[in-house]
């Protein structure tokens, strides 16, 4: 298990790592973290790894030591070598000014086989290098509009930059937030004690939420800018890493999802620019909620992205080779493209909670107060959609893992049906028929597995198989035989000298009697079973 800890503990320290250099810089300027990024997580997991320390000092001391070549580093966070910081990791750096010499051509197919995750040495590799080095070039060409925009929002937020936060606008204080940190704009994420002792606690709130659908934007942008538009520059350029039916059905639903909340975000700056303590806000919501139509159809097509995306990863080598170029990098707050889509899944329980807290300090004569309800009535009727397509998804998740792990099981996976409970249970048969049940001799033949469906339950026998010099052990499971609920009945057994823990199943063709290790284990099955029987003859 160290290896797996270790594993984990230097991805947590990476995500860390990859908020702080977002947050801290604008996308542009990003890729001069290239060094700091790498250095602030050997930094953490180093910290992580040390007890009774000051994370601040240790964490500067650590980097001073670093920089003067005094720690030595881990092979897994070097720096980038010199020829990575000729490649950036934006897409939307200016094109280099030698770009039709020797050495521009040379760094290029550098960067395209790192970019591949291939060493060049066939001819397959050095076709696959050139057409990523000849896309690359393409979408160059496409994003010249893009280089120009961000340009311009660059000096806006420089201008704001010059300007104390107190003294910005609130146009000014949006443009200064999407280059900057959130610390930088005044809408901070307030702790409990914090908002406790806020003077004028609605106004506190509003601001952040402000400061949240910044950042839900901000977040959402990034799937645009590094994903969508150069996959769409790649398409225009008849050089297409995923075809347009493959773009679509993974980018539209969330791109329609960005759409909304810069429309939301729109009226929510305008509505504050004029802030004060009977302004109203939760109408904004109330409109917001009537259109929530473009969240249902994500959730709906939520599982066809992530195919989508998986098939065209694993089909494409373009692809794969594009995700592995942009996937945990400061530009994606390193995160992966299928953890970005994770995002609008969390933000209705997010809209939830902030009104919620808007409502409750916000007076009941004030304008605001029951379009607060009603939004917040809409929004949980979507969290309820939300969580109910969740549990539908982990329970066909269950049923997949069960018919790969029960060998010959008929098929599991029908509409409307999970599993509600599994027990493992010796299976008997009585040695003496005539004998009074407190005298009945049992010889136990083979070990079940019970597995109660909401329609049916299905008996496997159950085998292990113990590993040397280990305590390890696996469990293997073979179709044994399937009752339906509506046809089944219960026995319970009295304990016995020669059984404990015993029950009866019964089906016109079938008389099962087993035992659970323990009381409890006997009594929790018999009480789910029991209930799963009533349900379903109440269906019938």
């Amino acid at each position: 298990m160290k290896t797996y800890f270790d594993s984990q503990q230097r991805d947590l320290a990476a995500k860390t790592t990859g908020e702080i250099v977002f947050n801290a810089l604008s996308l542009k300027n990003i890729k001069k973290a290239k060094e700091i990024t790498p250095a602030l997580t050997e930094a953490i997991e180093a910290m992580a790894r040390e007890d009774n320390v000051k994370p601040l000092k240790f964490i500067a001391q650590y980097l001073k030591d670093l920089s003067e070549g005094k720690q030595r580093k881990d092979p897994l966070f070097l720096p980038p070598s010199e020829d990575d910081n000729l490649r950036d990791t934006s897409i939307k750096t200016p094109r280099p000014q030698y770009k039709n010499t020797d050495k521009y051509r040379k760094e290029k197919k550098q960067s395209s086989e790192r970019w591949s995750g291939i060493q060049v040495g066939s001819e397959t590799d050095e076709s696959i290098s050139e057409e990523i080095e000849s896309i690359s070039e393409s979408i160059e060409d496409e994003i010249d509009d893009d280089d120009m925009m961000e340009s311009m929002m660059s000096r806006k937020s420089t201008q704001a930059k010059n300007k104390r936060p107190d003294e910005l606008d609130l146009t000014e204080k949006t443009a200064y937030s999407e280059f900057s940190t959130i610390d930088k704009t005044g809408f901070v994420k307030l702790s409990a004690t914090q908002l406790q002792d806020h003077p004028d606690r609605r106004t506190s709130i509003a601001f952040e939420i402000l400061g949240s659908e910044i950042n839900y934007k901000r977040t959402l942008t990034i799937v645009k800018d590094v994903y969508v538009l150069p996959l769409k520059a790649a398409l225009k350029s008849n050089k297409a890493i995923i075809s347009e039916p493959n773009l679509q059905a993974i980018f539209t639903d969330i791109m329609n999802v960005l759409g909304l909340c810069r429309d939301l975000l729109r009226e929510f700056e305008d509505r504050l620019e004029d802030w004060g303590p009977h302004q109203c806000i939760a109408d904004i919501f109330v409109k917001f909620t009537s259109r929530l139509k473009v969240y249902t159809n994500y959730i709906n097509n939520y599982t066809v992205s992530l195919s989508t995306i998986d098939k065209c990863r694993e089909q494409h080598p373009l692809f794969r080779a594009f995700l592995r170029r942009y996937d945990r990098k400061p530009a994606t707050k390193m995160l992966t493209l299928q953890e970005l889509f994770l995002v609008p899944t969390r933000r209705i329980s997010e809209y939830i909670s902030l009104l919620a807290a808007l409502d409750k300090y916000t007076a009941m004569d004030h304008a605001d107060k029951t379009d607060l309800a009603t939004a917040v009535k809409n929004f949980r009727e979507l969290q309820n959609f939300i969580d109910d397509s969740k549990l539908r998804s982990e329970r066909e998740k269950k049923l997949i893992q069960l018919q790969t792990m029960i060998l010959n099981c008929p098929t599991l996976l029908e509409a409307n049906r999970y599993l509600l409970r599994h027990q493992n249970v010796a299976h008997l048969i009585p040695q003496t028929d005539n004998a009074k049940s407190e005298y009945t001799m049992y010889r136990h033949i083979e070990d079940l597995g019970l597995f109660l469906f909401n329609d049916a339950v299905v008996a496997a026998v159950r085998t292990i198989k113990h590993f040397p010099f280990e305590r390890s052990k696996e469990e293997k499971y073979k179709f044994y035989a399937s009752v339906g609920l509506n046809r089944l009945h219960i026995e319970d057994l009295p304990d016995t000298k020669y059984i404990r823990h015993g029950f009866a199943i019964k089906t016109p063709k079938r008389y099962w009697i087993c035992s659970t290790e323990t009381y409890d284990e006997k009594l929790s099955w018999l009480t789910a079973l029991e209930k799963a029987v009533r349900a379903a003859m109440l269906v019938d």
